[in-house]
């Protein structure tokens, strides 16, 4: 009896080992889900709370990325916030100083002692997995003043969260990123691993004019900016760097391409984590396009580098697609993916 058992425990095992490749059946025991999802979707009568659950529940994530604004937070309890964590979801919350719109930039706090007051009043109330601080630090449609003010406030972050046992990350680095991946490629005398980096990234034109960048001076500034940015994230005692990533890179350079590069995400996490020292997270990554192909491909990368957090743009915008049809609660076959992907795997 004991060997019919064994026997059919290890035909068990070895079915559901088989069904949940490529991960490593070990992997699936000891790394737990690292998905979520942020559902932006402003379309007249559903940018509510209710409409915006019915979208995420669909895809049994663990983490929904959710926003609240100091400026506005009177003490009282946020009902958006709530009734996210009533259905059980853990939360990344991004704590903004000051509503920071495109075409409307708020400038970083300066009143470090009545920002760290408020801050506090609010982790007494709220818990979340972690705290974003700001978003997209280095992006000027969002952000005005100093980077040291900015710092300034992410100190003054780590300060509060961890004395409630909290953890913190920046806002997020955007594609910038991509210079300073070269710039260590070539600081290391792997210039072929440069030029193939590179032009897996760049644009022609842009390639063209490293590494001074003279002809493109907005770009050049937000690279100046970023190795600032990670010169202090090396220092600062953050939990994690917070990466934003969108694929496939091709369409940053061309609107008809559509191959995806998670060599180049990954070749980028490993840059950040050595110049840092830290672990990296995303609390926004996403698509340009609707090929389902492409989202279970950046899904696997996510587990391939054990990602703590990965949380999802779940929105149409300028370039993004959302994985639900704007307006309705009806995947796209990329949401069918991406909720297929976590049911195989989790």
């Amino acid at each position: 009896m004991k060997n019919s058992l064994l026997i059919i425990f290890s035909t068990l095992l070895i079915i559901s080992c088989k069904k949940n490749s490529p991960i490593n059946p070990s992997d699936k025991t000891t790394f737990s889900n690292p998905f979520g999802v942020l559902v932006n979707d402003t379309t007249p009568g559903t940018n509510n709370t209710t409409f915006k659950l019915a979208v995420a529940d669909q895809y049994r994530v663990p983490y929904l990325r959710y926003a609240i604004l100091l400026s506005t937070w009177n003490g009282a309890n946020d009902a958006g916030y709530d009734a996210r964590i009533a259905k059980g979801y853990k939360m990344i919350l991004n704590v903004n100083n000051d509503r920071a719109v495109a075409g409307n930039p708020a400038p970083f706090p300066t009143d470090i002692a009545a920002y760290k007051a408020k801050l506090s009043n609010l982790l007494s109330v709220y818990r979340p997995e972690s705290i974003v601080v700001e978003n997209e630090e280095n992006t000027y449609q969002y952000h005005t003043g100093p980077l040291s003010d900015y710092i300034s406030e992410l100190q003054a972050a780590i300060d509060v969260a961890h004395q409630q046992g909290l953890k913190v990350t920046n806002g997020g680095i955007t594609s910038e990123i991509f210079f300073l991946v070269w710039k260590d490629y070539m600081a290391r005398g792997l210039t072929d691993s440069a030029a193939n980096f590179a032009s897996r990234t760049m644009s022609p034109s842009v390639i063209a004019d490293l590494p001074a960048l003279a002809n493109h001076p907005y770009l050049a500034g937000k690279v100046s900016n970023a190795e600032y940015l990670i010169s202090q994230y090396k220092i600062l005692n953050l939990d994690f760097v917070n990466l934003h990533w969108y694929e496939p890179i091709a369409d940053n350079f061309s609107s008809t391409a559509s191959f995806l590069n998670m060599d180049a995400f990954k070749e980028t996490v490993n840059y950040l984590k050595r110049a840092t020292g830290k672990n990296v997270i995303t609390n926004e990554y996403g698509q340009d396009n609707m090929d389902p192909a492409i989202t279970s491909a950046m899904m696997q990368a996510i587990l391939d580098i054990k990602m703590p957090y990965a949380i999802w743009y779940d929105g149409d915008g300028t370039s993004a697609r959302g994985l639900h049809e704007t307006g309705t609660t009806t995947l796209r076959s990329t949401g069918i993916a991406f909720k297929n992907f976590i049911a195989e795997h989790f």
